[in-house]
């Protein structure tokens, strides 16, 4: 039973213990992501233009240096050398077709070297400099085709596709006549300004293909052949020959 009171007043009823109170909990902050690094700017580097040529301009010839030398790490050239060196290998069987295999052929801004294999397939002696040939390449050596490290009237034929990327035209051309054996070829490839403009990395840029082989033209070298081709870009292949000329290497070269 219960005491007198609760039989009184009726029974206490139990305490309820008390519900706990839902507080909506803050939700955690997404973790910050992490911090990316700025992407490099590009070098600003302007243009100069006279009536046939532009010509980007460099503080130093250091700045132009180290400029070109970064090209390689931001290419992957493993499809367009074998492409490449393949389109290259047809085009020049067809030009050198009659000329003595064996000769030796200096090749400019061979970068990894896929035009020194096009030679080689060719039956030539080639080798390519370049300020970056990267690492392991047994093609290329370093070097820079505005002061060639060889000899007076050394080399048979010199080739480049990178007359566009000159930071001195004119120095170049000197460079190439000195090398070069009398009689001996020039083979550069040259792109159409008419199909394209200037990239990143192009330093001279000519008005016509015309402007272009006329200054190399002033140097001493002749042309003697010239044509059209589609790859790696659009261009035209000139073919130039130091103090000689067609008639007499056709001559000499089949009847060697």
């Amino acid at each position: 039973m219960g005491t007198l009171k609760e039989l009184i007043w009726g029974k206490k009823p139990k305490a309820q213990p008390s519900k706990p109170v839902l507080v909506a909990s803050t939700p955690k902050p997404a973790p910050a992501p992490a911090p990316q690094p700025a992407p490099a700017p590009k070098p600003a580097f302007d243009w100069s233009a006279s009536e046939a040529f532009q010509q980007r301009t460099y503080p130093t010839y250091e700045a132009y240096t180290e400029h070109q030398k970064s090209k390689l790490s931001k290419l992957d050239l493993t499809k367009y050398n074998v492409q490449f060196s393949a389109a290259l290998q047809e085009r020049l069987g067809k030009v050198l077709n009659g000329f003595k295999p064996g000769g030796n052929v200096l090749c400019l801004g061979a970068r990894t070297g896929a035009e020194c294999e096009a030679f080689i397939k060719l039956g030539y002696f080639p080798i390519g400099i370049d300020l970056n040939p990267g690492e392991g390449n047994k093609y290329v050596v370093v070097g820079d085709f505005h002061d060639l490290q060889y000899a007076d009237q050394s080399v048979d034929m010199v080739y480049t596709n990178a007359l566009d990327h000159a930071f001195d035209l004119e120095k170049i051309m000197k460079e190439v006549t000195r090398v070069l054996k009398d009689d001996g070829l020039f083979i550069a490839e040259i792109v159409d300004p008419a199909v394209r403009g200037p990239g990143d990395y192009e330093a001279i840029w000519w008005k016509t293909l015309g402007d272009v082989i006329e200054r190399i033209e002033r140097t001493g070298l002749t042309v003697w052949e010239n044509e059209d081709f589609e790859y790696p870009w659009q261009g035209r292949q000139v073919i130039f020959v130091k103090n000689g000329n067609r008639r007499k290497l056709a001559v000499e070269t089949v009847g060697s």
